[in-house]
C-alpha cells in the first residue's frame, strides 16, 4: 500500500506535465494560424494597394504649386497705405520690400524647393517585399513631379508604364527636352488629368501625353510653345477646363481661336502677358467667350477692346467669377464702366483694373455695394492712381448720403403741423372703419 500510495502522485505530476505541453502546443498552433491568415492579406496585390493608398493619403499634398495669394503686392508705399491703411499698410509695404530683396538675391540657375518638403510616407513600404515593391512604386507613380534640376537628372523610369494621374516640372533651368521626351516615352497618359511646367522655359509638354482625359494644362512662362504645338495639343484634348498661358509670347490668335473650337468645356482661361500684348486680341477671345463656359479669363497686357468686355457682360454675366484686365490699353468707359453699372456680372468677385484708362469711378463703388448687398466680397485690385479715386469716390457718395440724410430730417421737422393732424385723422378714420368691420 505504501508503494502504491508514492507512485500515484508521479503519475498525476505526468498527466498534469503532459496536458500543459499539449495546451501551449494548441496555442502556439492557433497563433501561427492566425498569423498566416493575418499575412496572407498582405499578399493579395487588390488589398494591397487599398491599404497602401491610405498610407499614403497625404502624398498629393507634396505636389509643388504656386502660391495662392489673397491679394498683390502694393507698387508703393502711398498704395500700401491706400488698400490697408496707415498702420497695416506700413508692414505690407515693409514685407513686400524684403520679399522682393530675398527673391532677387536668389541665384536664378537654382530651382526652387519648398523648405517644407517632406519625404513619402510611402518609401519605407518599397522594403518590405517585391510584391509590396511593385505595388508601391505604382502608386508613387500617380503623382510625378520635380523641383529641381537635379531630381530631374537622376529619375531613371524603369520598363514598366507610368500611370499618372499629375505630371508636374516646377522650375526647372537646365533640363533639355530631350530629357522630358525620354520619360514620357514611358507613360501612359490615360489617366493623365493635370500636366503642369510651372516657369520652365525651355520646355513644353509632349504631345504624346496629351489625350482626352486632360482637364489641366498649365504652362506659364514656356518660351519654347507655338501657335503649331499648341494647336496640336488642343485637338486631342477637347475635355479641357483650364487653360494656362501667362507669359506664352509666341501663342497668338491663331492658337486662341482653335481653342474656342475644340475646347468647349473650358472654363478658366490666362493669356496674360507684359510682353506682344497685340498678338492677342478681340479676333480670338470673343469666340471663346461664346463657345465656352468661361468663369475666369485673365487678359492683363492683351490687345482686346471694349468688345470683349461686352461679350463677356452679356454671354457669361451670370456665371464670370474672375475677371483680370490689368494694363489692357484699349480699354476705356465705354466697356468695363458700362457694364458695371448695368449690374451685369453677378457672381464678378475679383476684378484686377491695374492701368486701366478709367474715369468713371462712380460705377465701380456702386458695383461693390451691390456684391456686398448679394454676399460676395468684391476684390478689386488697382494701380495706385486708380486706387486713390476709387477712395475720393467713395467718400464722395458716402458724404451724398449723409446730406441726404440730414435734408430728410430737416423738412420733416420743418413740416407743417396741420399736414400731420390731416394725416392723423386719416388714420383715425380708417381704424374705425376696421373696427366696425369685425
Amino acid at each position: 500500500m505504501g508503494h502504491r500510495l508514492e507512485i500515484n502522485p508521479l503519475i498525476t505530476s505526468l498527466h498534469n506535465l503532459l496536458s500543459d505541453l499539449l495546451t501551449e502546443e494548441i496555442r502556439v498552433d492557433q497563433e501561427e494560424i492566425c498569423s498566416k491568415s493575418a499575412s496572407q492579406v498582405f499578399a493579395v496585390p487588390e488589398i494591397l494597394e487599398i491599404i497602401l493608398k491610405y498610407v499614403g493619403y497625404d502624398d498629393e499634398t507634396r505636389i509643388p504649386r504656386e502660391q495662392v495669394v489673397s491679394r498683390r503686392p502694393p507698387l508703393s508705399y502711398r498704395h500700401a497705405v491706400l488698400v490697408h491703411g496707415p498702420e497695416k499698410g506700413t508692414k505690407v509695404w515693409s514685407r513686400s520690400i524684403s520679399n522682393s530683396s530675398i527673391s532677387s538675391t536668389i541665384n536664378p540657375h537654382h530651382s526652387y524647393t519648398r523648405a517644407s518638403t517632406k519625404s513619402s510616407n510611402m518609401y519605407n513600404c518599397m522594403l518590405v517585399n517585391r510584391l509590396w515593391f511593385a505595388v508601391t512604386r505604382d502608386i508613387l507613380y500617380e503623382n510625378v513631379f520635380f523641383e529641381s534640376d537635379d531630381q530631374m537628372a537622376k529619375f531613371n523610369p524603369t520598363s514598366c508604364e507610368i500611370k499618372c494621374k499629375t505630371m508636374v516640372l516646377h522650375k526647372l533651368r537646365t533640363t533639355k527636352q530631350s530629357q522630358v521626351d525620354y520619360i514620357a516615352e514611358h507613360v501612359n497618359p490615360i489617366n493623365l488629368k493635370w500636366i503642369e511646367f510651372y516657369i520652365c522655359p525651355r520646355l513644353a509638354p509632349p504631345t504624346s501625353i496629351c489625350t482626352s482625359a486632360l482637364v489641366k494644362l498649365s504652362i506659364p512662362g514656356c518660351r519654347s510653345i507655338n501657335d503649331d504645338d499648341l494647336v496640336s495639343i488642343i485637338k486631342k484634348t477637347p475635355n479641357l477646363k483650364t487653360l494656362d498661358l501667362r507669359a506664352c509670347e509666341m501663342i497668338t490668335d491663331a492658337s486662341l481661336y482653335q481653342v474656342a473650337q475644340y475646347c468647349k468645356s473650358l472654363e478658366t482661361l490666362n493669356v496674360g502677358r507684359h510682353m506682344k500684348g497685340d498678338l492677342v486680341s478681340d479676333y480670338s477671345i470673343c469666340p471663346i467667350v461664346r463657345n465656352c463656359p468661361i468663369k475666369t479669363i485673365g487678359l492683363a497686357g492683351c490687345g482686346i477692346s471694349n468688345r470683349t468686355i461686352w461679350e463677356l457682360a452679356l454671354l457669361r454675366g451670370d456665371s464670370l467669377e474672375r475677371l483680370s484686365i490689368n494694363h489692357c490699353a484699349r480699354l476705356d468707359d465705354m466697356g468695363l464702366c458700362q457694364t458695371l453699372r448695368r449690374d451685369m456680372f453677378k457672381k464678378l468677385s475679383v476684378l484686377e483694373i491695374r492701368g486701366l484708362n478709367l474715369s468713371d469711378f462712380r460705377s465701380i463703388v456702386e458695383f461693390k455695394k451691390r456684391q456686398f448687398k448679394r454676399n460676395i466680397t468684391a476684390l478689386v485690385e488697382s494701380c495706385e492712381h486708380l486706387e486713390g479715386r476709387i477712395r475720393e469716390t467713395e467718400l464722395q457718395m458716402d458724404l451724398e448720403i449723409s446730406n441726404r440724410i440730414f435734408s430728410d430730417i430737416v423738412d420733416w421737422l420743418n413740416e407743417d403741423e396741420d399736414e400731420d393732424d390731416k394725416n392723423y385723422a386719416i388714420f383715425r378714420k380708417r381704424r374705425s372703419q376696421i373696427i366696425h368691420q369685425m
